[in-house]
């Protein structure tokens, strides 16, 4: 947009390569056990029924049963099917990929327990649990939570992954054009502490909470008595803890046409909502998303606090690079817990990811029926060389 000044952009280490909103301390259908048996039943919206709902997902999610949903696992299969049948009984389209939900995608990823002299950016995350364990030591805590037995570690190496991808369906002369709504379902699986023992991630702010947010926005828009004017797009990606390898790999091969994706909403460790605060960067990719992010925000008593700068790190980053404007949805609580085996279910404000839900929805159907899509902001020389640094990164690893 003419006047709108040049977009700023920080990358930080540990952000794009290693995957997981890390950067952002610096501002403060087919067989499951999933325990959910009436998945496809009419759900009450009473505030106690969706957190109820909330917590249920997340508490399925972030189970031990799931071992932290680490990529090429049965337990990240486990989740997979657990989302579609989510999505399957909110009434979305979930047969793009040949009659499936899942877009299938091979590509390589590290342990950094045995690979700790490559891959720098992952390497500072895993080093920081390392002093994380090694302090917890010093301190004669005990470890976060009972040691595993047995365990299949982290995976290193080329991986089959498999992005979980519905539809709700826009109508009229504007439905081809797609609001995408995201959040990623893998996390860091199961860890070597030093002590030998293994522990399991379970992830449940990072980022069972985002799926389960995601869902909830799902339920909301579809159960709108009318048909939205633009189709919405729920993704659950794999492979962020590994570098943003799912939202990477649905840009090279969108499943709906790239140029018709109006704006991307992502959503990753929400569930630890401070206050009345909402934190919502990439603020400066479009003036007019923001402004619309802003509104729903104030609808549902929520601050909004405004981080202009495209922070790398989660899933809205390959979105921003192929000039879709975006907004990235966060807490600022759960610090402590973030990458350690202490992020477990019970730590997060199911109310506030409830309020969460209800913002994005309210996004997302202001996106649906406004008359024109949001613009993207004016390129300045940095951003334009960041894009492209981002496509050629995408390229060179693979994605």
């Amino acid at each position: 947009m003419n006047g709108t000044p040049p977009k700023r952009v920080i990358i930080f280490p540990g952000g794009i390569l290693s995957g997981g909103p890390a950067v952002v301390f610096f501002i403060a259908l087919v067989c499951s056990p999933a325990p959910a048996a009436d998945l496809g039943r009419p759900r009450e919206q009473t505030p106690a029924a969706v957190e109820a709902r909330l917590k249920e997902t997340v508490g399925y999610l972030a189970s031990d049963e799931l071992r932290g949903r680490s990529p090429g696992t049965k337990e990240i299969d486990l989740a997979a099917d657990y989302i579609v049948k989510r999505m399957t009984g909110i009434g979305l389209k979930t047969d793009l990929f040949q009659g499936t939900p899942f877009q299938h995608f091979r590509a390589r990823v590290r342990n950094f327990q045995a690979e700790n002299r490559s891959h720098w950016p992952g390497l500072l995350d895993y080093v920081g649990r390392r002093v994380y364990d090694m302090h917890r030591r010093q301190n004669g805590s005990s470890p976060a939570r009972p040691a595993v037995k047995e365990a299949a570690p982290f995976p290193s190496g080329p991986v089959e992954m498999k992005n979980v991808v519905a539809m709700l369906e826009g109508a009229g002369p504007l439905a081809e054009e797609t609001i995408v709504v995201g959040a990623h379902y893998d996390h860091l699986g199961v860890q070597k502490n030093l002590a030998g023992q293994w522990e399991i991630y379970n992830g449940a702010n990072d980022n069972a909470s985002g799926v389960a947010v995601m869902l909830e926005t799902a339920e909301i828009l579809a159960r709108r008595p009318k048909r939205l004017p633009r189709r919405v797009v729920f993704v659950a990606f794999s492979g962020e803890e590994s570098g943003l390898l799912g939202s990477f790999h649905y840009v090279s091969d969108p499943p709906v046409p790239l140029e018709k994706t109006i704006a991307m909403i992502n959503l990753d460790m929400v569930g630890s909502l401070q206050g009345e605060m909402l934190i919502a960067l990439g603020t400066s990719t479009s003036s007019r998303l923001a402004k619309l992010a802003n509104r729903s925000a104030k609808r549902h008593q929520l601050r909004l606090l405004k981080i202009p700068f495209v922070l790398a790190g989660s899933d809205h980053v390959p979105f921003y690079a192929h000039r879709v404007p975006v907004v990235f949805f966060v807490t600022r609580g759960g610090r402590a817990d973030y990458h350690r085996p202490t992020d477990d279910p019970e730590k997060l404000n199911y109310p506030g990811m409830r309020r969460i839900a209800a913002v994005t929805a309210d996004l997302a159907s202001a996106l649906a029926e406004a008359d024109r899509r949001p613009e993207f902001a004016k390129d300045g020389p940095i951003s334009i060389l960041v894009r492209y640094a981002l496509r050629l990164w995408s390229r060179i690893s693979g994605n």
